[in-house]
């Protein structure tokens, strides 16, 4: 783990120094308000020589640089000086590490959005949904969580060290003795540590073991429920959950022990000096009394640094989680630059072209066609034929086996996707609503501006102008989280409005009606239509209504691909 901190140190080297010469200055100023009861002790125990000793003294020489006597009430004043100026240190070390902590955060959560955004679809298409958001929502709260009790456990071996270090100037005999006698005594905590560090690294693997076991309890459900066997399915299940548990009631039982034994060995050592600082060394009872109360002061930063490093030490595996994400992620991470399309390009050409996932079988084989900018191209055949697969090809989403794409002579490999991308309009199955207005759902992703004007004539459209009861409120209408108060149809029809804006120069729609009713599939396609005169369009479907009025038909089988034209005239054919 000490290499892990390091390298958040090397990361973040100068948030991370700041927050490091905080929790020093706070470690300073705690032995400085400590320290300045020394003299005040000293004079109340009225010993003789004191006023002498104190004022040749730090805090006396301090007072006399003020131009103040060396009085009690003055040495009080200053006590009460030191006190709240260290206070308002430790304020500040802990109000600074909050917010390296909070930037720390949405870095690390926007740094793997990004990069998994960034990365090639062959890469990102096969990340589960639910696996993205628990590594971004969870595991990057968890790597926050072991940065911040990695800066706790220095911030507590710092102030250790500190308090320490005034002590053994005070008085090194008595503070080495009580040091050692801790020491000796913390021996005992070797095997705890050590059993407890296994525990923490069973965790996340019997969570694992858990979650796998109750998913597959769960898909034998209705397995369980139709043999009147529920009472079996709890009984398979139950052990993983008393794992679980057993595993968390060890670990608190130990960290229990821990802090007994800690607390232990501290009254043990503490009784014992002062035996020795009365009895043997003959300590000022003053001074004798500081250096307790800065050991007593020290010894649970040692405590606290253990329980910190071991909340550091829970959460490692999310820090390398996260790390290994963005690794995976960074190497598919998607190549910017190359030739750009000009506006006025002319044709499509997929040349034999063949892909396949891996080591998966074949899923487009040795595909010839050529697309002519204005042509309406439908795509048609059972799932998992490969229709959206060629779609992605031509988006440029997905890099074909062998074979090539041209984009008029240029091939679609070394062609700047965004480039590419900006005089594309794309809609797939499922429609991207997010929370604000219909104006701010309009208007994302596009860089050019449009007038209200505009934005009414989209929405007008696709029957989408009826959402509000007057015009002048209709751009300003909430559209809430994931549009839940809008319906499907209505979300779709949004989102087919925002592409319309884009004002592009080919369509590529990947089955935009499925799940929708049929007149809400006739209202998006006979928008569609209208708007797409004189444009490139290129369309998977499953209505052969729609194929029809298309220029050319592609159609998928087992057996092959075959493209046709509306007057059932096969162009060409590609098989398997």
């Amino acid at each position: 783990m000490l290499n892990e901190s390091f390298q958040i140190f090397r990361r973040n080297p100068l948030a991370s120094s700041i927050a490091v010469f905080l929790i020093i200055a706070a470690s300073v100023g705690q032995v400085a308000s400590l320290g300045s009861l020394y003299p005040i002790l000293q004079l109340l125990t009225g010993a003789d020589g004191s006023m002498q000793a104190v004022r040749a003294g730090a805090f006396g020489a301090v007072l006399t640089y003020l131009g103040a006597d060396v009085t009690l009430v003055n040495l009080l004043v200053l006590f009460l000086i030191v006190g709240v100026s260290y206070s308002a240190l430790n304020l500040a070390a802990e109000a600074y590490q909050g917010l390296h902590l909070r930037n720390l955060e949405v870095a690390v959560r926007t740094e793997l959005f990004e990069s998994i955004v960034s990365s090639d679809w062959a890469y990102a298409g096969r990340l589960m949904h639910g696996d993205i958001v628990n590594i971004i929502a969870r595991e990057a709260q968890q790597y926050k969580l072991m940065v911040k009790y990695a800066f706790y456990t220095v911030g507590s071996f710092l102030q250790f060290s500190a308090l320490f270090s005034y002590a053994a100037f005070l008085n090194w005999k008595l503070t080495f003795f009580g040091i050692s006698l801790f020491a000796a005594g913390s021996l005992v905590l070797i095997p705890i540590l050590k059993y407890t560090n296994r525990l923490g690294k069973e965790s996340p693997i019997i969570a694992n073991q858990m979650s796998n076991r109750l998913i597959a309890a769960l898909r034998a459900l209705k397995t369980a429920k139709a043999l009147s066997l529920e009472a079996f399915l709890i009984c398979t299940i139950q052990p993983s959950f008393r794992q679980a548990a057993t595993n968390y009631f060890q670990q608190n039982i130990l960290m229990s022990a821990q802090y007994a034994v800690t607390e232990f060995v501290a009254f043990l050592a503490i009784s014992s000096m002062l035996y020795v600082g009365l009895v043997v060394l003959r300590i000022p009872h003053a001074e004798l009394f500081v250096l307790l109360v800065l050991l007593f002061r020290a010894l649970p930063q040692v405590r606290g640094g253990v329980d910190h490093y071991h909340r550091a030490f829970a959460s490692l595996p999310s820090l390398q989680l996260v790390r290994q994400h963005l690794s995976w992620a960074r190497a598919a991470n998607t190549k910017q630059g190359g030739i750009q399309i000009p506006a006025q390009w002319s044709t499509i050409v997929f040349r034999d072209v063949t892909f396949r996932f891996s080591d998966a079988p074949v899923i487009v084989d040795r595909f010839n066609t050529r697309i002519n900018r204005g042509e309406f191209w439908a795509i048609l055949g059972p799932s998992g034929t490969g229709k959206t697969t060629i779609l992605d090809l031509l988006l440029g989403l997905l890099r074909p086996e062998s074979g090539e794409i041209f984009i008029d002579d240029n091939p679609l490999v070394r062609v700047d996707l965004r480039s590419w991308h900006s005089q594309l309009a794309y809609l797939g199955q499922e429609s991207f609503v997010l929370a604000g207005t219909l104006r701010s759902n309009l208007l994302w992703g596009s860089d050019v501006p449009h007038d209200d004007g505009a934005l009414l004539a989209a929405l007008k459209a696709v029957r989408l102008d009826t959402l509000a009861g007057n015009e002048s409120g209709l751009l300003e209408r909430e559209v809430t989280e994931n549009g839940n108060n809008l319906s499907g149809g209505e979300k779709q029809r949004l989102a087919l409005a925002r592409l319309f804006l884009r004002k592009p120069s080919l369509i590529v729609l990947d089955e935009p009606t499925t799940g929708l009713d049929s007149e809400t599939e006739r209202l998006i396609f006979s928008a569609i239509q209208q708007f797409s005169r004189n444009l490139t369009l290129v369309v998977v479907t499953h209505r052969e209504e729609l194929a029809r009025k298309a220029d050319y038909v592609v159609r998928i089988s087992t057996e092959g691909i075959t493209v046709e034209s509306n007057k059932n005239r096969v162009t060409s054919v590609e098989a398997h």
